[in-house]
Formats: structure tokens, C-alpha cells, sequence
């Protein structure tokens, strides 16, 4: 539609046609700071479209929002938007200064984010302030950089000294203010609405980051135009794969970069024979994933034998089904029948064996009471065999 980096706001409504054409309908606009002015909000309210955007930190309603209700957002749990320590507070204000137009502005305060950005300048203008003292007792004259000119200077002191001054009525507002950042909607909504409207463009940018940089949507390298239709359509259902897998994960809480590579090591080995076999050594990681998606290990075996038949027929379809669940739980069925046939045929035969002797058993009572009967009518005990014999070989040399 228009060339990078740069704000076209007569673009919107060609997108919105071209949508429509596919049968697609759109129920509002996301935009980041970088659509932030007054054209594209003038031609948003043409299309009578609602919008969410990002506002800049220049712009003259967030100042304002920073400066009224800072103090009353901070680390204010009456004011707590969602778990993660975001805090939020909505007005109607004028979004420009030499413009009408009005929004509903948000101004939110990203606890955890604000603390690590306000620790990371503290600690940034420390070490800059630190090196220039020891450039000046070493002799030289320190340079200030571009970052650091709004707190740091250098500057002669009254014996004509080189010496270090920090501004810290700057240093102070830069501390106080990070962490704050504002989004204006064209409709009243809450805090957490505005939040989780928003926050779908971050999903939809992550999308399109990882289609480009991890599944190859990035270039085509081909210049058949079927051919280019044909890698976007993999690349499309790649990406819906992938965005299940990362579901999954977050709902095991498990990485989903991690998750991948560890689904990477089930494979199919080619054997000697020519012959593919699915690895059957899944740990239980893999396991854990594999069971949220709702799959069966049975399948895998299913994919290597379905594939062997494909490399020995020529002839074969282009449509791949997995094995009815039925069909699989049928299986199960009849392998657990006959588990349990073998185990009944294994505890029988134990039962027998064991009932020939048991311990303390009627039969060696009985025979017990038959050697004293024959003592006492005079009948000699044959000798019996010496003990530890019965493990002997017969034929000794």
C-alpha cells in the first residue's frame, strides 16, 4: 500500500475494500504511536470506524494525564487493571493541542516495567557521572554524551576547576515518569478493556515477526506466481500450527521455543532394511505436550508404516488420515483383552505351582503325619537325598 516507514492515512480505506472483497468485515482499528496524529485520527472519524492507538510521549494528552494522575495510578491497587501490576485511569480528553478532536484516554502504569526502566537510568547516569569524575582526575576533559546531556554537564568551578554537575531536577522527572504510556479510544470503554484491545495487536505483531523469522515468509526465492501462492499457503498453516503449539505451552506453562526443539527429537529412523520406525523414547516433557494437544503416541507409528507403504507403492493418494479414534480405542481394547488373558493364564499356572507346596500347607501336614504312622509300625525311612545335592550334575568326572 505504501512505502516503509511512512504514515498514509488514505491507506485505511483501501485496506478496508480489499477485506471486504474477501469477505472479511472489520470492527475497528489498532494502531501503534506511529499513526499518532492528526490526519490519521481525522480520517478514522470519516470511516466511522472505532480505533485504539498508541499514543506518542510528546503528545499533549499524555503529558497532561502524566502530570494529573500520576501519583494517583502508581502502585494504587484501587486502580489495578489485571495481575500482571498494571494500573490504569481513563478521561475524555482533547488528543492534540491545535485540534478538536477528543478521545477517551488511558493513562497506564506498568509496575514491574517502570521499576526496571527507572533502576536502568539510575544506573546508566551513575556510571556516566563516575567515569567523568576519573577522566578529570586523570587530567582530561570528559565528553558528555548525547543520552547523558539532559543530567551531566561539565563546568568550571570557582578556582577554575573541571567538575561534574547533575541536574537532578531531570533526572528525578525522567525516573518518575517511566513506566507510563497512554492509549486513546474513539469509544468509552474501562481500563482493562482498552488493555486487552490493544494488547491483540502485540499478538499480531509477534505473529508476523515469527512467520518471517522462523517459519520463511520473509522471502520467497521463487518467481512462479503459483509457486509464491503455494509457500505463503504452508507458511500460512505453519504459522496455525505453531500458534496452537504455543496455546499449549501456555496453559502447561512450558517455552514454547524450548517445546519445539524438544518435539524435534521424535523422528523416524531409517533402518538398515530401508525401512522407517517411529523413536519411542518420549520423555516426559514430550509427553506432557503431546497429551494437551490431545494426540496419541499410537499415531506415530501409524505416520512410519503409512509411510513405508507410500515408498513401496507407486500408486497412492495425496489425502493422509490419521486412524479413526474408535479404530484406535478398539485396538487398545483387544490388546488389553489379551493383557488381561495372559496375566489370568500367568496367575493360574502361579496358583497351581504354589498349591503343590505352600508353606505350612494341609498336604505336608498329611505327609508329616504319614512318616510318623509308618515310624510306628516299624517301616524304615528310606536314606534321603543329602542337602544342596539336587544342583549337582549327575555324572561327575
Amino acid at each position: 500500500m505504501n512505502n516503509g516507514s511512512t504514515v498514509d492515512s488514505k491507506s485505511f480505506s483501501l485496506i478496508i475494500e480489499f477485506l471486504k472483497s474477501a469477505n472479511i468485515e472489520v470492527s475497528g482499528i489498532i494502531l501503534d504511536r506511529g499513526f499518532c496524529n492528526h490526519e490519521v485520527i481525522t480520517e478514522l472519524n470519516k470511516l466511522e470506524y472505532p480505533y485504539v492507538i498508541m499514543l506518542k510521549s510528546n503528545t499533549t494528552t499524555h503529558t497532561e494525564m502524566v502530570k494529573d494522575n500520576a501519583e494517583k495510578i502508581r502502585w494504587r491497587v484501587d486502580k489495578l487493571v489485571n495481575e500482571h501490576g498494571i494500573f490504569g485511569i481513563t478521561e475524555e480528553k482533547k488528543l492534540f493541542a491545535n485540534h478538536p478532536e477528543k478521545a477517551y484516554t488511558t493513562l497506564f502504569y506498568d509496575g514491574k516495567n517502570g521499576e526496571e526502566r527507572s533502576l536502568t537510568l539510575i544506573n546508566n547516569v551513575f556510571k556516566a557521572k563516575k567515569a567523568m569524575e576519573e577522566s578529570i582526575s586523570n587530567g582530561k576533559i570528559p565528553s558528555v554524551s548525547k543520552e547523558m546531556s539532559s543530567y551531566l554537564k561539565v563546568e568550571k568551578d570557582k578556582e577554575n576547576r573541571y567538575q561534574v554537575k547533575c541536574n537532578y531536577e531531570e533526572w528525578q522527572h525522567s525516573v518518575d515518569s517511566k513506566g507510563f504510556y497512554s492509549i486513546a479510544s474513539s469509544k468509552e470503554m474501562s481500563a482493562s478493556e482498552i488493555y486487552d484491545i490493544y494488547y491483540l495487536r502485540d499478538k499480531s505483531e509477534k505473529q508476523f515477526m515469527i512467520m518471517k523469522s522462523q517459519l520463511g515468509f520473509d522471502t520467497t526465492r521463487v518467481h512462479n506466481d503459483q509457486s509464491i501462492e503455494s509457500k505463503y499457503t504452508v507458511c500460512f498453516i505453519a504459522s496455525i500450527i505453531r500458534a496452537e503449539l504455543m496455546n499449549a505451552c501456555q496453559r502447561i506453562e512450558a517455552d514454547i521455543n524450548e517445546t519445539i526443539a524438544r518435539l524435534n527429537r521424535i523422528n523416524f529412523v531409517l533402518m538398515v532394511d530401508g525401512v522407517y520406525r517411529a523413536v519411542n523414547d518420549i520423555s516426559l516433557k514430550q509427553q506432557a505436550i503431546i497429551d494437551e494437544l490431545g494426540l496419541n503416541t499410537s499415531y506415530f507409528k501409524y505416520i512410519a508404516e503409512d509411510v513405508n507403504c507410500r515408498l513401496n507403492n507407486p500408486i497412492h493418494s495425496q489425502i493422509r488420515r490419521l486412524p479413526d479414534e474408535s479404530e484406535q480405542l478398539s485396538k487398545r481394547g483387544k490388546s488389553k483383552k489379551s493383557e488381561t488373558k495372559k496375566s489370568e493364564k500367568a496367575s493360574d499356572g502361579n496358583t497351581s505351582k504354589l498349591s503343590r507346596c505352600p508353606k505350612n500347607s494341609k498336604i505336608k501336614n498329611q505327609s508329616s503325619e504319614k512318616q510318623t504312622e509308618q515310624s510306628s509300625l516299624g517301616v524304615k525311612r528310606g536314606p534321603g537325598r543329602p542337602k544342596g545335592s539336587k544342583n549337582k550334575p549327575k555324572n561327575r568326572p
